[in-house]
């Protein structure tokens, strides 16, 4: 961010000696790409700065799984120029955790979907969460899928997954079709890249989509009610590991207790810099064709 200053709005005008007078180009702060900024006067006369910048993580700062966040810091007037503060991260930054048991009758405002509101794809009864599939894949520019955006960088996602729809008290009209649809939890960038974790058939799938390449793994399903999650994890210790940001593993928990990883990918791929937007992450859930029943879902940090 630089700034100048003149007599008047039509100029002529001067730069600061200083410009930039906030950047974190070549440094190590955790905040980079910093700027987008707004001067803003607080109630007892201290300025202040609003700002756009990006949590970064890898060796050489490369990666923001988070894209563009909102910050502020301070500034003083000297000279009648800005002396801007490096922008810091304070403490109780990380979000926390949150859940949702779908007990209400409405979504909350918090859900967000593609290019169309929440609502007209589910709907909320009797403690689940109901998709309904249009055939559309999360490659597809409108699917049918439901999401939060991902608020903090070591973060587990999971919710349970009940396809006979939980019986009479789950919000199922007199004369609906009970169909086992296809669908489960996904991290999504946007249509080209996304990190599926589906139930299908007999079958759990991961599915790690990105530009030209599609890869999967599979694993048996098990019998009763499963927990899929995705783990954003730190990548382990190694030469690779200030290559990326983190590594997400996509998997299930079973009734019996019994966790299984059933694909693990390289977080880089979805993030502002290879995907080449940055809006950031969002995680959520997601049908095909068929229907699904989502019962509690949980944001928390990872243990």
């Amino acid at each position: 961010m630089s700034i100048a200053r003149g007599t008047s709005p039509a100029g002529p005008f001067v730069g600061c000696p200083a410009n930039p007078v906030l950047s974190a180009r070549s440094t190590d702060r955790p905040i980079q790409n910093t700027g987008h900024a707004d001067l803003v006067q607080a109630p007892d006369g201290s300025w202040h700065l609003v700002l756009l910048g990006m949590r970064t993580k890898g060796m050489t700062r490369s990666f923001s799984p988070l894209g563009r966040e909102t910050f502020a810091t301070s500034l003083e007037w000297v000279d009648e120029w800005p002396v801007v503060r490096s922008v810091t991260l304070t403490e109780g930054l990380n979000a926390p955790t949150f859940f949702d048991e779908f007990s209400g009758d409405a979504l909350g405002p918090e859900w967000i979907a593609v290019r169309r509101f929440p609502h007209d794809i589910g709907r909320v009864a009797g403690g689940r969460l109901r998709l309904f599939g249009e055939a559309r894949t999360m490659d597809d520019e409108q699917p049918t899928f439901i999401g939060r955006r991902q608020r903090r960088l070591d973060a587990r996602v999971s919710v349970s997954v009940d396809r006979g729809g939980g019986g009479g008290d789950s919000g199922r009209d007199e004369g609906d079709e009970v169909r086992d649809g296809v669908g489960g939890l996904t991290v999504r960038y946007d249509e080209e890249h996304h990190y599926d974790l589906e139930i299908n058939g007999d079958e759990i799938v991961s599915r790690a989509c990105i530009p030209t390449i599609s890869t999967e793994f599979r694993a048996p399903l098990p019998s009763g009610t499963v927990v899929l999650f995705a783990e954003m994890t730190p990548p382990p210790p190694s030469q690779y590991s200030g290559m990326t940001c983190d590594i997400i593993q996509l998997g299930y928990d079973s009734h019996d207790g019994t966790r299984t990883v059933v694909g693990a990918f390289d977080g880089r791929s979805l993030s502002a810099e290879t995907a080449c937007s940055f809006t950031g992450r969002v995680i959520g859930l997601y049908c095909v064709p068929g229907e699904m029943w989502f019962g509690r879902y949980c944001e928390e940090r990872l243990a």
